[in-house]
């Protein structure tokens, strides 16, 4: 049943519970954002290739989607690879437009950014 709300309560203090959204009776089917969080916690750890090796597979299995790109971006803005990050931003914005646009500018991956020219071409309205 589409909305059905659900809970889980862990029963001994220390417990952790972990709760994964599915269509009843379906499995449980990542949609990229998982791998993404993953591969940020990689280059946190100082894993910033493998981080860029999970992030290029989002990108070609998601082909059409700006939101790798975007993340892409915010890997790169992150981690110093200017180019690289100018490279995916401009193709989150050719791909999202006026949503990248309204998100970006309050992304603090972002912020490395900013004071390049190339920001407010991409960026600006």
């Amino acid at each position: 049943m589409s909305g059905e709300t659900r809970e889980a309560v862990a029963a001994e203090d220390g417990t952790i519970v972990l709760a994964i959204g599915a269509t009843r009776g379906g499995v449980f089917e990542a949609h990229g954002w998982e791998e993404v969080v993953i591969a940020f916690a990689k280059a946190r750890a100082g894993d910033v290739d493998g981080a860029r090796a999970m992030i290029d597979a989002l990108l070609a299995r998601e082909p059409d989607e700006w939101q790798g790109p975007y993340n892409a971006a915010c890997l790169e803005a992150l981690h110093g690879d200017t180019e690289r990050a100018f490279a995916q931003l401009a193709r989150a914005v050719e791909m999202g437009g006026d949503e990248v646009r309204d998100f970006a500018p309050g992304d603090s991956d972002l912020e490395s950014l900013h004071d390049d020219p190339r920001w407010q071409d991409l960026v600006a309205p």
